[in-house]
């Protein structure tokens, strides 16, 4: 089981985690564990399962964030939050709500004490029944990509007020379909609450935006990229990053752009949305081993002399 404990900065659900683990070992329980900082745990979750009954990770409460909810969700079975940051407990569960993710306060007399022998025995029961709680929406988060958002779609190089997309969206409004626009940014394409139904959710951005850091993030929830002809080789230099994760890249011919007398170009690419619909429907979400499994743990070893080195 993982098992997050936040907090306000990190440092005392680093205490609680650390005393809780060594009661653990003192206590000869049949149960291991291990403790680690979120971002360890979550970067590196393949060596921890299978080798350890609870895995506790630590730090801030606001760690738990609309961008972060998919390695949270899919991460943690459990996250108490401490006793200091309880009024942000219903603004988290709403941030996880899409997956089968617990979130619980934890008892001031398990967590203030920082006694670790206590606040196993006082939590041992709970998490045995929040585990259960966990097992029966275990299947809350979608098989596929799209299962439970709209489609959603970045467009590179242009912006709203471009004439050619501007027509190109008419054809997909005039078939009936809800076109929803807005600036890119990793913050607005997850921390997003529409004030309208929509279809189609159409996201404006530039390359220099993107980064090799935040994509598998973005690659969560964008489905489909129409980019225009860029003059320079920036976006070609990413593109494979799309490749990697199945996401189909549309870019147009510059003869294709003009909008000669009001009339719409853009019909000729009517069958785009069927094909980004099919794509995402059908696709699972993939996690590419080249971006998302961490490279191996450095190992220490002596050397000569009693001197130390890694590998």
């Amino acid at each position: 089981m993982f098992i997050y404990v936040g907090c306000a900065g990190g440092m005392t659900s680093s205490m609680f985690c650390q005393r809780i683990v060594r009661a653990i070992e003192t206590l000869k329980s049949p149960l291991t564990a291990v403790f680690e900082d979120v971002g360890t745990i979550i970067r590196r979750k393949k060596e921890f399962e299978g080798n350890y009954d609870l895995v506790f990770a630590y730090g801030g409460i606001d760690f738990i964030s609309p961008v972060n909810a998919y390695d949270f969700g899919t991460t943690f079975d459990v996250v108490f939050v401490s006793p200091q940051v309880r009024h942000m407990t219903k603004y988290k569960r709403e941030i996880l709500e899409d997956y089968p993710t617990i979130v619980e306060d934890i008892g001031m007399k398990t967590f203030g004490t920082m006694n670790g022998e206590v606040a196993y025995e006082n939590l041992l029961e709970e998490l045995i029944a929040l585990d259960y709680q966990r097992s029966s929406t275990s299947g809350k988060h979608p098989e596929t990509k799209n299962g439970d958002k709209n489609i959603e779609l970045l467009v590179l190089g242009a912006d709203r007020n471009d004439a050619f997309f501007k027509s190109f969206f008419s054809v997909w409004e005039a078939a009936g379909l809800r076109v929803l626009t807005g600036s890119y940014s990793l913050e607005a394409l997850f921390d997003f609450k529409p004030e309208k139904d929509f279809d189609i959710r159409v996201l404006f951005g530039n390359t220099s935006q993107l980064s090799s850091d935040e994509f598998p993030k973005l690659s969560r929830r964008i489905d489909g990229v129409l980019a225009v002809p860029f003059a320079n080789s920036s976006f070609e230099k990413i593109r494979h990053w799309f490749e990697d994760y199945a996401i189909p890249v549309y870019v147009f011919d510059s003869s294709n752009l003009a909008i000669k007398k009001g009339e719409p170009e853009a019909h000729q690419y009517a069958s785009i949305f069927d094909e980004i619909v099919a794509n995402s429907e059908y696709t699972r979400e993939n996690s590419p081993p080249q971006w998302e499994t961490p490279p191996p743990k450095k190992q220490r070893k002596s050397t000569l002399f009693g001197l130390v080195s890694w590998e």
